[in-house]
């Protein structure tokens, strides 16, 4: 029987929700979570998949503490993911003429010991200030676990750096201290406090109810237990993490929220095109198969790009990518800091979901499957039937360019009107809650 070899990028629905991923899907990537957790020592991992046109799939494997399994409505400090929450804002400003990536530190805030005041914003997101790191200082755990209730302010936390590591511009060097500086100047741009800023121009419109500022907020919600060196950290106030992380590593929030997060930046139109632009001109890290944006991280890893970034805070460990090929985002985070890494089993979730929805098949009539479609060849329309569970259709022509999808309904069967269609060969997928069946059609509207 006559092969013809397609490449699909299966794009099948727009509706997020569980519902919408496929339960092979869904088993696939809760092994790899399981196979992580069980050949590591880690309380737990929480992680979430936005399938980009499909739905999103969230799961979690582990303990909270003794006796209380982690799971997926529990809520996780997400660290150093935090600075892309303050780069968008920075950028949102940028849009609305408030202030601009060259700005100097001196047009926003008064003159700080050690704190080169020509500096602009651009250097500060993208980490060449040379601005000392405050969280480098021997004192920082100490400040954390000793007077956990103590409120820091920014001024605070500059008053804890030393000289400058390099002259800005001439050089690049991670430092938490770049995005406090960030968040002042926010504040500084629009009268209000980082945590309102944050709540209403990115939590409140995208939906992140959850999600929450540390230290300046109470808890949305119940929080996975922190670990660290084996101790439970639960019972200590987070105050001082909070205030003392600030703008640079102070959101708490949930995987779910914050692979909708990086749809929402990636796949949608919430920054606009130069803003992304922007983020994404990325320069040389010193890890060589890294470069950094404003904010964002590009990581070239197996032949892939993810754009993304990590986070640590007490008790918590995250990894959030986005996948510029196949367009999935991907948030992990665990409950543990001393031996958690959760950066490899991000990018096996990413790989497995492309590797998922990008799928090679070999088109056929398939004679043992119960699913048909009548008549074939076809003029004006196509019936198809024998299938269960329902969740889209979707067409193709030969190129593998999608000429029409249809969600649901799980009704017994359904016509497609292909009058519109050229005369030519077309590839139906069939996405049901069991897996994809493709089939191929041919449109002939003057046969004799």
């Amino acid at each position: 029987m006559k092969k013809i070899r397609l490449t699909l990028l299966l794009a099948l629905s727009s509706f997020i929700g569980q519902a919408q991923v496929p339960e092979h899907f869904k088993d696939s990537l809760q092994n790899i979570l399981n196979s992580f957790q069980s050949a590591n020592t880690i309380p737990g991992i929480s992680a979430a998949v936005q399938i980009n046109n499909i739905g999103l799939w969230q799961g979690a494997t582990g303990e909270s503490h003794a006796g209380i399994p982690l799971d997926t409505t529990m809520l996780l400090g997400i660290g150093s993911n935090t600075k892309l929450f303050t780069s968008v804002l920075c950028l949102k400003l940028v849009e609305q003429n408030i202030l601009t990536l060259e700005d100097s530190l001196h047009e926003w805030l008064p003159n700080y010991n050690y704190v080169d005041s020509n500096i602009t914003i651009r250097q500060l997101l993208q980490h060449q200030s040379g601005v000392d790191d405050y969280t480098n200082t021997s004192s920082f755990p100490n400040n954390v676990l000793s007077s956990p209730n103590t409120i820091w302010t920014p001024q605070d936390i500059l008053n804890e750096i030393g000289p400058s590591n390099f002259q800005a511009g001439t050089s690049i060097a991670y430092s938490n201290t770049n995005y406090i500086l960030a968040g002042m100047i926010l504040e500084a741009a629009t009268g209000t406090t980082y945590d309102i800023l944050v709540k209403d121009s990115i939590f409140t419109p995208l939906g992140l109810n959850q999600a929450f500022v540390e230290g300046f907020e109470p808890v949305q919600g119940v929080a996975a237990h922190p670990w660290w060196n084996g101790t439970d950290y639960f019972s200590t106030p987070r105050t001082a993490i909070g205030t003392l992380s600030w703008s640079a590593g102070c959101i708490v929030s949930k995987p779910s929220e914050m692979a909708r997060w990086y749809d929402a930046l990636f796949n949608s139109n919430f920054l606009n095109s130069q803003s992304i632009a922007e983020m994404t001109n990325f320069i040389n890290w010193p890890e060589e198969t890294t470069e950094v944006g404003l904010g964002v991280f590009k990581i070239n890893h197996n032949s892939k790009v993810y754009w993304g970034h990590n986070g640590r805070t007490l008790g918590y460990s995250s990894y959030f990518i986005f996948d510029t090929d196949c367009n999935h985002s991907i948030a992990v985070i665990m409950n543990d800091i001393t031996f958690a890494n959760p950066e490899p089993i991000a990018k096996a979730l990413a790989e497995k979901i492309c590797e998922l929805t990008s799928t090679t098949l070999d088109i056929i009539d398939y004679p043992n499957d119960n699913i048909r479609i009548y008549p074939n060849p076809n003029s004006e329309y196509i019936t198809i039937d024998g299938y269960s569970n329902l969740l889209s259709i979707s067409i193709y022509d030969v190129t593998g360019k999608i000429i029409n999808r249809f969600d649901g309904p799980n009704n017994e069967s359904v016509s497609i009107n292909t009058s519109e269609f050229l005369d030519g060969t077309y590839f139906i997928s069939i996405l049901t809650n069991t897996g994809i069946t493709t089939k191929k059609i041919i449109t002939l509207h003057n046969k004799k």
